[in-house]
């Protein structure tokens, strides 16, 4: 695996690459948990053939954190700010793929990106009003602590927690990516949801994208029936499931993850 640091808008930008060298996949990861929760596709036999790249966005892994965080950790900034670093990676063709939050991140820079070929969404729910995050997720005590900003570790492991399926325990590198996340990311990230005004559903519809989104079978977070209204204008005209697995099937259960990653790329 390669590390490749990007100078965007003065912030080192943390991007790896896998060893293949075949079609780009980009993953976007989700708040907390660092672009290290995609460390199963990067080491895979399937990234010794295509070129998986995996980006920190700021405040997460080896990217800086940010001096203006109100400002950097707004939705509409990390979106400028991914587009900027996928654009300076001179990518002919690609698919961009997002986790969660990764994944609004990935459908909203979709309708900017130069040479996107297909998009998938990983642990996704749309939302219609981002003000509502509790109509498309289900967010209780726990969950909510992705909207709060220093943690202590019991916290931290509580919150790994929801990105795995009933019976799966975090892995510990889950608990220390959260710990190690800048917390004014999580506080500011959920202020600027109060002021953004994007709606999902309507960017599926009107996607000229072929769009695939992945759920686990256990996922403790997304609200399935959401997905329904959308169904038909997916790849396959349907949401793909993986087994044995909760919100991170990538982590969970890769072996499928990266089938599905791999399918759809042949097909785009």
């Amino acid at each position: 695996m390669k590390f490749i640091p990007k100078n965007i808008q003065n912030l080192k930008i943390a991007v790896y690459q896998s060893n293949g060298t075949g079609y780009p996949v980009v993953f976007l990861h989700t708040s907390s948990i660092g672009a290290a929760s995609f460390y199963k596709q990067m080491m895979s036999k399937e990234g010794e053939e295509l070129r998986f790249i995996s980006i920190d966005m700021p405040g997460h892994g080896a990217s800086d954190f940010s001096f203006n965080p109100q400002e950097f950790y707004h939705f509409n900034k990390l979106s400028e700010l991914m587009i900027e670093t996928i654009e300076s990676l001179n990518l002919e063709k690609f698919i961009l793929a997002g986790h969660f939050l990764g994944a609004h991140i990935a459908l909203n820079i979709s309708q900017t990106l130069k040479n996107i070929s297909g998009l998938v969404l990983l642990g996704f729910s749309p939302l219609q009003d981002y003000s509502k995050i509790n109509e498309a997720y289900k967010i209780n005590e726990v969950s909510n602590l992705l909207f709060k900003g220093k943690l202590d570790g019991e916290q931290a492991a509580k919150l790994a927690q929801i990105f795995v399926g009933e019976n799966n325990a975090a892995d510990i590198s889950f608990v220390d990516n959260i710990k190690n996340t800048d917390p004014n990311f999580r506080k500011y990230l959920a202020e600027s949801f109060q002021q953004i005004n994007i709606n999902d559903i309507d960017l599926i519809k009107k996607s000229k994208l072929p769009i695939s989104i992945i759920i686990g079978k256990e996922d403790k977070i997304v609200k399935p029936e959401k997905l329904n209204e959308i169904e038909k204008f997916l790849w396959r005209g349907k949401v793909q499931q993986i087994s044995d697995s909760g919100n991170s099937p990538m982590w969970e259960n890769p072996k499928t993850f990266n089938f599905f990653i791999q399918e759809f790329t042949n097909k785009h």
